[in-house]
């Protein structure tokens, strides 16, 4: 699988934006803070806030600027080692990552590997960046939702709710009733962690199996 000098260029470009949306993402943590968010919830919506523009916008792009996913798993892997790196070395970027877990580096290779697997079997860039839109928009806006209503980090119903009404549209648009079916999925199992197994994997694995399964159903 060759690249070209434009795919390269788009890399850098969408690499680029996202660690500015990163380093922005700063600003709403501090005037969080500022409101008297504590600084938990305050790095929890910023965290939210750089899945949906940084990872959500910039996947939106994949499709139209890539021929395959290999540079965005790139992208996606470094992203993931550099965040870990980050909590390896113990100089967390705080107004975003927490030292009791790394649910950030999950996001990044659940982004990446359920696009390259989805591709490998479909082909088809449109329907491989769904599970990456899921944890981006869906359970950002998730996320968003329950610390804005609920003001704390739990997996209140309210919060699938708001994936629901995301999700299922973008699952619909790209892939049809797969794509529904499997945005539908995604926003009930969001609510479930098992131990080491976050809500980012299960989105990812979850929604990536019926994406393939009803591809593999209709050849």
């Amino acid at each position: 699988m060759s690249v070209s000098s434009s795919e390269i260029a788009w890399m850098t470009a969408l690499s680029l934006y996202v660690y500015l949306v990163v380093i922005a993402s700063k600003y709403p943590y501090k005037w969080l803070l500022s409101r008297g968010f504590n600084e938990h919830r305050a790095a929890y919506v910023s965290r939210k806030i750089i899945h949906i523009f940084g990872a959500g916008v910039a996947t939106l792009f994949v499709p139209y600027v890539f021929s395959t996913p290999v540079l965005p798993f790139i992208a996606g892997m470094a992203l993931a080692a550099y965040l870990y790196y980050h909590h390896r070395s113990q100089r967390l970027l705080d107004w975003f990552q927490f030292r009791e877990n790394m649910y950030e580096v999950n996001f990044a290779v659940a982004w990446a590997v359920s696009m390259l697997v989805v591709w490998l079997v479909t082909k088809n860039l449109f329907i491989s960046i769904i599970p990456g839109l899921l944890i981006a928009f869906g359970d950002g806006v998730t996320g968003l939702a329950r610390n804005l209503l609920i003001k704390r980090r739990s997996k209140h119903w309210i919060g699938n709710l708001f994936m629901l009404i995301v999700s299922v549209p973008i699952g619909y648009l790209l892939a049809g009733l797969t794509g529904l079916v499997a945005a539908a999925v995604a926003s009930y199992v969001e609510r479930y962690e098992y131990k080491n197994l976050d809500d980012n994997f299960l989105i990812a694995i979850v929604s990536s199996i019926i994406l393939i399964v009803g591809f593999i159903m209709q050849y």
